[in-house]
C-alpha cells in the first residue's frame, strides 16, 4: 500500500474489517517508546495520511487507530493498525463484552458517542 525509506504499510493477514491496514517502521523497535524520536513524526504524519485514504477509498464514516504495547501484540514489533469502519460496524470488533462506547470522528464535526449494545453480543 505504501512504503517510504523507514515505513511499510500493508492490508492485515486477519481483518477485522475491510481496509484495515498496518502501519511498520522497518527499524526492528517493540515498543512506541522504543523508536527514535526523529523518526516519530513521520510515523505519525504517515500514520495520518493513511487513516484518510483508506477512509476515503472505503467510505467509511471513520477509524480506530490503535497500537498495541506489549498487551495484545501479537507479533514483537512496533505496529499501528488504521481499522476503517461505520457506525454500526463501529462496534463489534472483539475487544471486551457487553455496552462499550463507540467514538466517531468525522472531519470537521463533533465527535458523536453512543453508548448501545452491540446486537451480536450475548445479553
Amino acid at each position: 500500500m505504501l512504503e517510504t525509506e523507514r515505513l511499510i504499510a500493508f492490508l492485515d493477514h486477519r481483518p477485522l474489517f475491510r481496509g484495515h491496514t498496518l502501519l511498520v517502521p522497518k527499524l526492528h523497535v517493540q515498543l512506541l517508546s522504543d523508536l527514535p524520536g526523529d523518526q516519530v513524526p513521520e510515523f505519525f504524519m504517515t500514520a495520518q495520511r493513511l487513516e484518510r485514504a483508506v477512509e476515503d477509498g472505503l467510505g467509511a464514516d471513520g477509524s480506530m487507530i490503535l497500537i498495541n504495547n506489549v498487551v495484545s501484540q501479537s507479533v514483537p514489533h512496533l505496529h499501528l493498525h488504521v481499522i476503517p469502519g461505520t457506525s454500526v460496524t463501529g462496534c463489534g470488533s472483539g475487544w471486551g463484552r457487553g455496552t462499550r462506547t463507540t467514538t466517531i470522528i468525522r472531519r470537521g464535526n463533533t465527535p458523536r458517542r453512543s453508548g448501545r449494545r452491540c446486537p451480536t453480543e450475548p445479553g
